[in-house]
């Protein structure tokens, strides 16, 4: 006789196991949901920062970009010393927003940087050059040698340059390096020519400095004043 076909029925554990093999499956094998938020956290505050700076903000290290001077604020009177401004757009203190806030050495305001510089654009250079905007210099244009200044010489562009090359450099003409874009030498052109009390380079001035920002300065003195390039504790 044959045998009379029954259906299986496993009762509700039959139910339930599709969802929990679903449930384990989106689980990190420990039971703990793998959240959107951590990585983000994660990705916030693992980075290296330099003494007295804030978690998660990469270092400038002398960029042509902005450079924070100080951390985030929403005016000036949280930005410690008069010397530095809040910038609204960025919420960050930095050197200048306006050239009213430059001095006659350095009048313009570089809006790359937001720093005072000899020059923004070609326009602050006058007639005769134009802005090389890397360093925030003003070139000459030139026909001759006599045409330009600080004994540089007219190169085949027309161009007064100090240097073009190392070669070109040494201490009593400005430094050991040539900033190539400005036809100058310079004391640096990136860190590793500094050291001791000045490990820094401010590229744009192409000098060593104390701190470009405020991510190389101790809780002490967390402000890096934009003109001398130290250190600083509020004046506040």
């Amino acid at each position: 006789m044959p045998r009379s076909s029954r259906s299986l029925d496993f009762g509700p554990t039959a139910l339930l196991m599709p969802a929990l093999f679903a449930l384990l499956c989106s689980c990190n094998g420990s039971f703990a949901f793998d959240s959107p938020s951590d990585a983000l956290s994660g990705a916030s505050g693992g980075g290296t920062v330099g003494a007295g700076g804030s978690a998660g903000v990469a270092h400038s290290g002398g960029s042509a970009g902005t450079v924070a001077l100080s951390g985030t604020c929403t005016d000036d009177r949280d930005c410690g010393l008069p010397s530095l401004h809040c910038d609204d757009d960025l919420k960050q203190c930095v050197e200048c927003v306006s050239d009213r806030q430059c001095n006659h050495d350095r009048p313009a305001c570089s809006t790359t940087t937001h720093s005072c510089a000899e020059c923004s654009e070609s326009i602050d250079c006058g007639s005769a050059g134009f802005c090389d905007v890397p360093t925030n210099k003003c070139r000459l244009y030139c026909k001759h040698d006599a045409d330009c200044d600080n004994d540089g010489t007219c190169n085949d562009d027309g161009i007064c340059e100090a240097c073009d090359d190392d070669d070109d450099c040494t201490v009593a003409n400005g430094g050991l390096f040539c900033q190539a874009s400005a036809g100058a030498c310079v004391q640096c052109v990136s860190d590793a020519a500094c050291g001791g009390q000045t490990p820094r380079c401010a590229v744009p001035l192409g000098k060593c400095v104390a701190c470009v920002d405020f991510r190389d300065c101790p809780k002490t003195a967390p402000f890096c004043d934009p003109a001398a390039h130290v250190c600083s504790a509020s004046t506040d």
